[in-house]
């Protein structure tokens, strides 16, 4: 990251204080192999017993985005900081939402909400 100019902040989830974070100084406690995609630290303000999630831009004009996988937001989506493992990846998707006579359920599943109601119209004639 220190690499390609990126630029880190932690993010408290309890005060929601943004803090901008030295990766030099990561680089010198942790080594240049340590990685903080899907880490969490405490945060740095004093009285707050929070803990910081990281968020990346590539600069100035760009927009902060976190700084996670899709399982590590699974994991604290669905473990509630219980240190739960998200399912595996390869379990079988989840079954079609059940959709109304005349309407195929691929086209029900993929669809919006403007969509059904489209295919409803279409559906009653």
């Amino acid at each position: 990251m220190r690499d390609q100019k990126v630029r880190i902040a932690a993010v408290c989830s309890k005060c929601r204080q943004w803090q901008k974070v030295d990766l030099d100084a990561i680089t010198m406690l942790r080594g240049r192999s340590f990685c903080l995609i899907d880490q969490r630290g405490p945060c740095r303000i004093y009285e707050c017993d929070g803990t910081a999630f990281f968020m990346w831009s590539t600069g100035e004009s760009t927009p902060y985005r976190p700084l996670t996988t899709e399982r590590g937001n699974h994991a604290r989506m669905f473990g509630n900081g219980q240190g739960e493992e998200p399912p595996p990846d390869d379990e079988p998707p989840e079954p079609l939402p059940p959709a109304p006579a005349g309407i195929s359920r691929e086209a029900w599943a993929k669809a919006d909400s403007y969509e059904r109601k489209r295919l409803l119209r279409q559906a009653r004639g």
